[in-house]
This record gives structure tokens, C-alpha cells and sequence, in this order.
């Protein structure tokens, strides 16, 4: 689960945009065969648990960010997912909960490229929660018998955004992620 940016609110007044940026590293356990060049790991049936740490910062502030999320293959390669973030140590703290989809696509031993798609809502400690969508793209490379990285790229749109209220509608960020099966 990769550790990843969202827009805060930025008063109309403020001329400096927000920045966004993000870091960390996800551990993830799956059921089943741990063969990654066999595609085992995205076989239908299959259930990835994800747990995650890290580090953003949202407009000025910094934040330390924990996640989670459970997954299950509808069939293979075709993943239904519900993951969920925590950003703390700042004011506003900020809750993300992301239903999605992804597809990894099946294609050898060496790549495993991969699309999604997903809604988010986002809870604020101080104010109404947004709802976005967006989509993804990247690709998995195993790097073990039990281990793989993956990077790849999203985009977000929010839902019913307020341009008088936010600086920036949609957001675009990198994805990484370091998983183990077991």
C-alpha cells in the first residue's frame, strides 16, 4: 500500500499552493503459494493483507502516516481492495478510506504490469470530507521467492470541489511498494 498525497483545503487568499509529498514502505501477506513467476500470487482466490508506515506532508504540514488495507482476487489478476490510511502528528488529521479495483495482468515471470481504479472518501478531524476518485497504472517486478516492488503512477480527481476554497482540484503523485506473500 503505497503511501501517497492529498489535496488539503488552501484558502483563496493564500498564494502559495500546497505541496504534496510521501513516503514509505508496505509489507503485505498473501494466502497461498508464494511462486511470484507463476502468477500464483494473483491467482483467483488469493487475499492480500497490507500494513504500512510512513511519512507526507499536506499544504505546511508533516505528517507520520499508518495504513492498512485487505484484498481479494475475483479471479486472476483482478483484485477487489479496501484500503485505509492515517495521518497524524498535524492539524487537521486526515482519514482516507479507498474502495478500488486493479488488474494485474499475468505476463511471464519478469513484469506484471497493472491498472486500477478507485473511490475515495477523505475525513478531516475539522472539517467535511471530501470524496474523490482516480486511477491507476505501475508495474510489479519480484524481486525474490516471496518478494516483489512495484511503482507506478495516480490520478486523482476530487468530487464537488470548490475552487474558492481549494487551490487544486486533482492531484497527480508516484505509487511504491514493497510486498512479501507468505
Amino acid at each position: 500500500m503505497p503511501a501517497a498525497s492529498q489535496p488539503s483545503p488552501t484558502p483563496p487568499a493564500n498564494p502559495n499552493p500546497p505541496t504534496y509529498s510521501g513516503g514509505g514502505f508496505s509489507a503485505s501477506g498473501g494466502s497461498g503459494s508464494s511462486s511470484l513467476g507463476a502468477s500464483g500470487w494473483i491467482s483467483r482466490g488469493r487475499t492480500r493483507l497490507s500494513l504500512g508506515a510512513g511519512w507526507g506532508s499536506a499544504s505546511n504540514g508533516s505528517y507520520a502516516l499508518i495504513s492498512g488495507g485487505v484484498g481479494y482476487f475475483l479471479m486472476t489478476g483482478l483484485e477487489a481492495g479496501l484500503d485505509g490510511e492515517a495521518w497524524l502528528g498535524n492539524d487537521p488529521q486526515i482519514y482516507k478510506v479507498t474502495p478500488g479495483l486493479r488488474y494485474v495482468f499475468p505476463m511471464g515471470d519478469r513484469l506484471f504490469p497493472y491498472v486500477g481504479g478507485f473511490y475515495r472518501r477523505v475525513y478531516y478531524s475539522d472539517e467535511e470530507p471530501l470524496n474523490s476518485v482516480g486511477g491507476r497504472v505501475g508495474a510489479y517486478v519480484p524481486i525474490g521467492g516471496r518478494a516483489y516492488a512495484g511503482a507506478g503512477a495516480v490520478f486523482e480527481q476530487q468530487l464537488n470541489c470548490d475552487t474558492r476554497v481549494y487551490k487544486y482540484c486533482n492531484t497527480t503523485y508516484p505509487e511504491f511498494t514493497l510486498a512479501f506473500t507468505f
